[in-house]
């Protein structure tokens, strides 16, 4: 006999993007609050007129600045949930990925049964730390000041597919992480010592709005910039 489950990760998330940022503009929005830079960055960086402006080109859509990395995915503050699952037609999974009969399109069909686990992403084994891979990518841009944007979204993000013979095990599922010190983005999922392929969620993801920060790149730390 044997179980077939789709792991759904994470209700909550979005992209964070680092942008490269003119010195004066980052300490003139060390000394206000979040949501006023949010709400400048916003307006298209016209709310304040007492602000420095954001780059040397100084663009109206904070789109259009260069961007140094970017992390997309649920944070770890999501909930995990687990739900056996029916096949339809002819698909299967090998391997940790669904494989569809081609006749079903692009997205296999499958239903999900009852949710046989729920997992708060804080309290998951954690599997591996991504964040010091992404870091190095960085730290030529030491002491760079930045600004972080965090889109706030609503899932999931992504699921993976499980077939075992033996009932879902909540012990053998281990996470992986890229840190940062805005934002710990979810990028892997391990079950039973193996890697699941994460694939696109067949739901889409909402944005509500967008969260900024600045800081700098601290190349001691294995994160994606510093708060001031």
């Amino acid at each position: 006999m044997s179980f077939c489950y789709v792991i759904d990760l994470g209700r909550s998330g979005g992209e964070v993007t680092l942008h490269p940022v003119d010195k004066a503009f980052a300490e003139y929005w060390t000394e206000h609050s979040d949501w006023q830079l949010t709400e400048h960055v916003d307006s298209g960086f016209e709310s304040d007129e007492q602000s420095p402006p954001v780059s040397v080109e100084d663009p109206e859509d904070w789109q259009a600045l260069p961007q140094l990395a970017s992390v997309y995915g649920a944070t770890d503050d999501s909930t995990l949930t687990v739900h056996e699952i029916t096949l339809n037609g002819a698909a299967m999974i090998d391997s940790g990925v669904l494989i569809p009969d081609p006749s079903l399109g692009f997205f296999p069909s499958f239903a999900r049964g009852e949710c046989v686990q729920e997992i708060e992403l804080t309290d998951a084994e954690v599997k591996a730390d991504d964040s010091q891979r992404l870091h190095q990518s960085v730290t030529a841009q030491a002491n760079q000041s930045v600004m972080s944007v965090r889109t706030l979204e609503h899932g999931p993000f992504a699921c993976a597919f499980l077939r075992s013979d033996k009932p879902f095990d909540p012990e053998k599922l281990e996470v992986g992480f890229i840190g940062t010190c805005f934002q710990q983005v979810v990028n892997s999922i391990w079950y039973d010592g193996a890697p699941l392929e994460l694939v696109s969620s067949d739901d889409i993801s909402e944005m509500s709005g967008i969260h900024c920060e600045v800081g700098y790149i601290d190349p001691s730390e294995p994160l994606l910039g510093r708060r001031e």
